[in-house]
């Protein structure tokens, strides 16, 4: 029906492992069209260095191309490495061209750096689609971090988000943000890009709201959910609106029956966690806490106090939650608190990780002949927000002196990752993203 040769092309995915990128270069352009090299390789996204045999690859990928005045996507196949195609020219300099519309085609796109102020004018406006503006976004996240993408680039294609009403597309936002913020050199330049991120989401909030509507549809759940995610992870005990109304549904889901709380499931974590983050009374809340936990009967809701309870300040405090977790927490629950604590900042990734280590033994024996998984999800949720090379040897040489056979391949796994961590750190540092002025230079409407 559709006229293409489909057993081909399925043979290029079904047969070889992974999916490629697509770069495109601008060889030429004029009134009668433009003229682009289309070059395809496999995407790793470690950023590995690909082998001359590794560099053969290739796949049928079909491009649908299309832009502000297309109606229909026109679709040109690329079987071979490099391609040489011709695209209608735009109508003027600022109109955007997408070569993946709709994102039909499983593979990452390398745009052309020239091209990327008019991709960041389509997403700002909304011409283009939200499944296209989120994937745009996430391509460039993904290139970014292997090193094939600027991450000043990236941020331009969020910068002009604030007028942004899809859960679609503020779901990828949330991912790079994240991504950004946990790479950030120090505290000062976390506090910048921290007031641009509030400032980035300001109008969605302000019409999202902290209360569900009526005419909510699940959509709108989700979205409310990401931007208070965003919003709990960005704000400061000096955002008095955001801590008024955080200590009273913290308050309400303290002091309500089970299931009854105004504060709702969907960011019941992110909001727990912003008060015990920028709470100084570490000792009235522990104890709060652990009480509520011990009445609880439902499983989901015993995992909101485990998922947010390492939130508490203090070091010694978030000491105590380790140390309640080994003691009460069950078996098949006990590295969700653990997890807490490492993704807490700082101080909660040094607390859980030294942790792991000074009582290996012991959580070796509470595991006893438990499932390896265990054992596995213990230590991930400890190491979880290691990414520095200097961890990613500690991991390995404490390994060494204490072997775990059963969980070798979860090790290895996670010492590659923090590596792969560490480079898109060192990246970051030594880009714009570094320096104060960068962020306080962008313009959020």
């Amino acid at each position: 029906v559709s006229g293409k040769p489909i057993a081909q092309i399925m043979k290029s995915w079904t047969e070889q492992m992974g999916f490629p990128f697509v770069a495109a270069k601008v060889l030429s352009q004029g009134p009668e069209g433009i003229t682009l090299e289309i070059e395809q390789n496999w995407f790793l996204a470690d950023g590995s260095e690909l082998s001359e045999e590794e560099k053969k690859k290739t796949w049928s990928v079909p491009l649908l191309v299309s832009s502000k005045e297309t109606l229909n996507p026109v679709v040109h196949l690329i079987t071979e490495k490099k391609k040489t195609i011709v695209i209608p020219p735009k109508s003027n300099e600022n109109d955007w061209i997408l070569l993946n519309s709709g994102q039909k085609s499983l593979t990452r796109i390398l745009y052309p750096k020239e091209w990327i102020s008019q991709l960041a004018r389509g997403i700002k406006t909304k011409e283009i689609s939200a499944e296209d503006r989120a994937g745009l976004i996430l391509d460039a996240h993904a290139l970014s971090k292997v090193g094939n993408f600027e991450f000043v680039d990236l941020v331009r294609l969020i910068e002009g988000c604030g007028d942004e009403e899809k859960y679609v597309v503020w779901s990828a936002i949330e991912i790079v943000l994240n991504s950004i913020s946990s790479y950030l050199p120090n505290e000062q330049i976390s506090s910048i890009f921290s007031a641009f991120v509030l400032k980035l989401i300001k109008k969605a909030f302000s019409k999202i709201g902290w209360q569900a509507k009526k005419e909510d549809g699940h959509l709108d759940k989700m979205l409310r959910a990401t931007l208070i995610r965003l919003l709990t992870a960005h704000s400061t005990k000096d955002n008095t609106d955001v801590v008024q109304e955080t200590k009273r549904l913290f308050s309400s889901y303290i002091n309500s029956p089970q299931g009854t709380s105004e504060l709702l499931a969907d960011y019941r974590v992110e909001v727990i966690r912003f008060v015990l983050r920028i709470s100084d009374n570490d000792e009235e809340n522990f104890q709060k806490l652990i009480s509520y936990f011990g009445k609880l009967t439902n499983n989901v809701e015993k995992k909101h106090v485990m998922s947010s309870i390492g939130f508490l300040k203090s070091a010694e405090y978030k000491k105590k939650v380790l140390d309640w977790t080994m003691a009460e927490v069950l078996l098949q629950d006990f590295f969700y608190p653990m997890g807490s604590v490492s993704v807490s900042g700082p101080l909660g990734r040094d607390v859980a990780w030294n942790y792991f280590k000074d009582n290996f033994e012991k959580i070796k024996s509470k595991l006893g002949k438990a499932s390896p998984s265990l054992m596995d999800a213990a230590f991930g949720s400890c190491a979880a927000s290691l990414s520095t090379n200097e961890d990613a040897d500690d991991i390995k040489n404490f390994f060494e002196k204490n072997p775990l056979p059963q969980s070798n391949r979860t090790i290895l796994q996670k010492i590659e990752a923090v590596r792969i961590a560490s480079k898109t750190k060192e990246k970051i540092s030594k880009s714009p993203l570094a320096e104060a002025s960068f962020w306080q230079s962008l313009n959020v409407e």
